[in-house]
């Protein structure tokens, strides 16, 4: 019984200290009262963004408890210091959605980009950032169309812009990957935004050229072209396909003035043509494109009187050395006023221009920037026609000619009072031993080298001119060659495989211990 009495008194003293802990505690302030300044809301955990000319798409994760989304886009840094909407060139929005757009960007501008949550009880998430902080808007294409001609470009404009700040178009030449501005020209840009269009006079035939159209220094679009060849005013256009040939091209002419036009990677093979009498001028104009229309020539022929013919941009071969030319006049051809070859390759025939039995007159024959390799026994020009008018002139100009096995090699003539020029050329394996360079079979003509570089693979006894008479100027030939009947130009004294890059490759650029000395002279297609 006394056990029991003790046992809860102690239980009763236990429950009344128990009750005085918990009033005390009641009592007591805590210290970890909840700060206002952290009830905010989640923010995303994903943010970027895909720029436009003017605008940009963002996509961000949406989070809970949100309403919308703050979104600041500025040309100035940002950062959590920084307030909202408060930098010189911000732009901001509130979007609901993912994605959304921001509008009202400039073009090829870097923006730096953030966002954060908000609810309609105004709280707030942490500002978000790009991983890169900043993006950069693509340059703005107002420019839909350029189309060229040889000396002007015709400019089109995207019909949905406005132009009405457009205040100046440029026009830059692109060569080697390097720019030069040509030209530019102030314009109006409420009358560009009237007509849609604009175009750009003076320009130079077959040139690469990059146009950019600019409000103040803001570029608003750029669009690159190559003006056309320049063909002669006044000459009807003819095309040649696969599916006829150069004599039904011919035929077809209706005017005196031909042009006939092949595509870029054409290959013709179609033997021997004549040019009709009823054709006076005739160009045979391969169009530009990464390769030559290819000509296996067999022999061009002439029927009467001619003014220019002429081969522009044409491979001109054949099927080896033994036989064919690529022009030959006979006793058919009248009077001609010019055999011109330019930017042309000529190749594997047994001569370039031949007279046969030839009794009219030809005022002039000129090669210009040409590349001629692999001839055969009747060299470039044979013209072994007494007749002293025969050819009054030739004339070869930044050309490279190689490989050519003839005796006179360049010049064969029988005639007196013919003008020859050779001027930036470059000769590489021209002639046989003991043989002419220039055979101008006792007559009187004197021939003119100027800048140019002639070279061999291997030691070569020749005759320069067989009248012994030349004259040269800044002109040059490797120790190759020993000379009899005069020399053309001043010893190197060097040998052609040390003088030229890869000779064997039909490449003459210069060793660099020879291009200070001899660089201004040889076809300047060499010149680096």
């Amino acid at each position: 019984m006394k056990l029991n009495k003790i046992t809860n008194i102690a239980l009763s003293g236990a429950l009344m200290l128990l009750g005085a802990f918990s009033l005390s505690s009641c009592s007591d302030k805590n210290d970890w009262d909840v700060d206002g300044s952290f009830d905010r809301l989640f923010h995303t955990t994903s943010l970027s963004v895909s720029p436009d000319e003017n605008s940009a798409e963002i996509t961000f994760d949406k989070t809970p408890n949100t309403t919308g989304y703050q979104v600041e886009c500025s040309t100035e840094e940002l950062n959590d210091d920084v307030e909202f909407g408060k930098t010189a060139n911000s732009i901001t929005s509130t979007v609901t959605t993912s994605p959304a757009t921001i509008e009202g960007l400039e073009a090829e501008t870097t923006y730096y980009l953030r966002l954060r949550s908000t609810n309609d009880e105004g709280k707030v998430s942490k500002w978000v950032y790009l991983d890169d902080k900043s993006f950069t808007t693509k340059a703005e294409q107002i420019i839909t169309l350029v189309t060229p001609k040889a000396t002007t470009a015709l400019v089109e404009f995207n019909e949905n812009k406005s132009l009405n700040n457009v205040s100046r178009i440029a026009w830059y030449h692109v060569s080697d990957g390097q720019e030069t501005e040509e030209g530019s020209v102030d314009v109006n840009g409420t009358e560009l935004s009237s007509n849609k269009s604009y175009t750009i006079e003076g320009l130079k035939p077959n040139y690469s050229y990059t146009v950019r159209v600019f409000a103040g220094e803001k570029k608003r679009g750029e669009y690159k072209f190559r003006t056309t060849e320049q063909l002669p005013e006044g000459y009807e256009q003819l095309e040649w396909n696969e599916n006829t040939t150069i004599t039904d091209v011919l035929s077809s002419a209706t005017q005196q003035d031909v042009v006939v036009l092949f595509p870029q990677g054409a290959k013709i093979d179609e033997g021997s043509i004549t040019i009709p009498s009823n054709i006076k001028n005739i160009y045979f104009w391969g169009k530009e494109g990464d390769k030559q229309p290819e000509w296996t020539v067999k022999v061009v022929k002439l029927e009467g009187d001619k003014g220019i013919v002429k081969f522009t941009n044409m491979n001109l071969k054949n099927k080896g050395t033994d036989a064919d030319y690529i022009i030959s006049p006979d006793a058919k051809a009248g009077n001609i006023s010019s055999i011109q070859f330019e930017k042309c390759k000529i190749s594997n025939t047994r001569g370039v221009v031949r007279f046969d039995k030839y009794t009219k007159q030809t005022d002039a024959i000129s090669i210009y920037n040409c590349v001629i390799n692999n001839i055969g026994s009747y060299g470039i020009v044979n013209s072994k026609i007494t007749n002293d008018n025969c050819v009054k002139s030739i004339k070869i100009t930044n050309a490279t000619i190689a490989n050519v096995e003839a005796d006179g090699c360049i010049v064969n003539s029988q005639q007196n009072g013919i003008e020859m020029a050779f001027t930036s050329c470059t000769f590489w394996n021209c002639g046989q031993g003991g043989k002419n360079f220039i055979n101008l079979n006792s007559k009187n003509p004197v021939p003119v080298f100027d800048s140019c570089l002639l070279g061999w693979d291997s030691a070569i006894a020749m005759k320069a001119v067989s009248t012994k008479k030349v004259t040269c100027t800044n002109t040059y030939y490797t120790s190759d060659c020993t000379w009899s009947n005069g020399k053309i130009g001043e010893d190197m004294k060097a040998k052609g495989s040390e003088v030229f890059t890869n000779p064997s490759k039909n490449e003459f650029y210069l060793n660099d211990a020879y291009k200070d000395k001899y660089g201004t002279a040889g076809d300047p297609r060499w010149v680096k």
